[in-house]
């Protein structure tokens, strides 16, 4: 495996560099006495450059002033140091000798003293330095975690993710109601928003459950960003007001973890609380990893072919329960196949009809989530061994729109059917119930303004 370099030579950094013992103690010890020149006022200030009480500083040293020019830094002209009068250095740069090692790529200059008219030349431009102003300790009260290698911090090119988030809220922390609504209700829910589109809502707790929601999400996002989570007040009369709001960046969330895995957060929210909650994420490769279902009488994760034969259908019975119960239901509200329902509800379900597919209750009485339902035909479909659409079959499909007439409608619809017909029986009557589901739901959304209807 080649190392890591960066553009001009040097080794590229990891996580695991960054957050090493060594620069931990370096950024987290107490730096050097700071000497100003002669005649500088003492009063009120500490080594550390601290104020603190008249009469608590120990007496300090007279040194002479050339040593205390002598005393410049390599990195003083990169932040605005000038000799004599070094200003506190910030706590958001990481050790100078820890950068140093990083950017020159050669074992630790030996830390003499160089005087400020002789030319450093471990010196590199201030654009190089600004890409590692990276503190150690974002957070003082967790610890360092040890990070697997293979990932170059500075040369991330991952804007966005796609693949499955999982959310799950367990419970608030300093919640409170505005006054004026506190005297009509006192319950709350949460929503939850993947780049400003609404994706989830729990259920409604209250100040006697002390908020605890537990309930998890399962969201499929594309090229997401950022996650928000807005706190409303409830009320059967009254119109909801939002109490409370926060932020996740992904990216930051999950770099540590190699954009995989979970970790429990403690989100701030404004104006005050915190919401405690679960945060994972899995890739596009982890999402759609296949595999054969074990249970001989189960629904999901099983070859449509053998499913078929084994319930004597045209299309899968599960498939055609669900489809048909949300069409009774209606699909003329926005977001069926974008809202996510819980994913324990989902599981109860899905228990219900993996144990008898004929006979479970997948009424409004049963499931009054609608969305809990579309989760599980997504789920039904991402489980299938192998796609309903294989990648060849894909690739044809992708070719013919490429090459279509846009002056000739139905010769484009016959050369698309032609491609279809190269589907097995199994997957082609499937496929086309699930098209016509789809297009029922296109036909029936009715678009905000200003977005065109396809």
């Amino acid at each position: 495996m080649q190392p890591l370099r960066l553009s001009n030579g040097g080794p590229g950094r990891t996580i695991n560099d960054i957050f090493s013992a060594a620069e931990y103690r370096h950024w987290a010890g107490d730096p050097p006495p700071r000497v100003p020149p002669l005649g500088t006022a003492y009063t009120g200030l500490t080594t550390a450059g601290y104020a603190s009480p008249m009469g608590a500083v120990p007496p300090m040293q007279p040194q002479s002033h050339s040593s205390t020019l002598g005393r410049q830094s390599r990195w003083s002209h990169t932040y605005g140091d000038t000799p004599g009068m070094r200003g506190p250095r910030s706590a958001s740069l990481t050790g100078r000798s820890i950068m140093a090692q990083s950017l020159v790529g050669s074992p630790l200059v030996d830390r003499r003293i160089i005087p400020a008219s002789q030319p450093n030349p471990m010196e590199r431009p201030s654009a190089v330095l600004d890409r590692y102003h990276v503190s150690p300790l974002m957070n003082r009260r967790a610890p360092l975690r040890t990070a697997g290698p293979g990932i170059n911090v500075d040369r991330l090119n991952v804007n966005a993710l796609s693949g499955m988030l999982f959310v799950q809220i367990y419970e608030g922390r300093g919640l409170r109601i505005p006054e004026k609504h506190r005297a009509v209700t006192e319950e709350m829910y949460c929503v939850l928003e993947v780049d400003e589109a609404h994706r989830a809502r729990t259920g409604v707790s209250t100040p006697e459950q002390k908020y605890r929601w537990r309930e998890t999400f399962h969201i499929d996002i594309f090229n997401a960003t950022q996650l928000q989570f807005f706190v409303y007040s409830w009320h059967p009369q009254h119109r909801h007001s939002l109490c409370h709001k926060g932020q996740l960046k992904l990216l930051e969330a999950f770099v540590v973890d190699q954009l995989n895995g979970e970790k429990m957060l403690a989100l701030n929210l404004e104006p005050r609380g915190q919401l405690c909650v679960r945060v994972g994420y899995h890739d596009m490769h982890q999402v759609f990893r296949r595999t054969v279902n074990p249970r001989i009488d189960g629904c999901f994760g099983v070859p449509m072919a053998r499913l078929l034969q084994r319930e004597h259908r045209e299309t899968p019975l599960l498939l055609s329960r669900l489809i048909s119960e949300i069409e009774k239901r209606g699909v003329d509200y926005g977001g069926l196949y974008i809202l996510c329902g819980a994913v324990e509800k989902k599981r109860m379900v899905r228990d219900e009809v993996e144990s008898n597919a004929v006979e479970a209750d997948v009424s409004v009485d049963g499931v009054p989530d609608t969305n809990v339902l579309a989760c599980l035909i997504k789920d039904f479909l991402r489980e299938l061994p192998d796609p309903l659409i294989p990648p060849h079959i894909h690739n044809m499909l992708l070719d013919a729109a490429s090459m279509a007439n846009p002056n000739d409608t139905e010769g484009n619809r016959q050369m698309v059917f032609r491609i279809i017909d190269c589907l097995s029986l199994a997957n082609k009557n499937t496929l086309l119930l699930v098209m016509d589901h789809l297009s029922l739901v296109l036909s029936s959304f009715i678009p905000p303004a200003g977005v065109p209807r396809y």
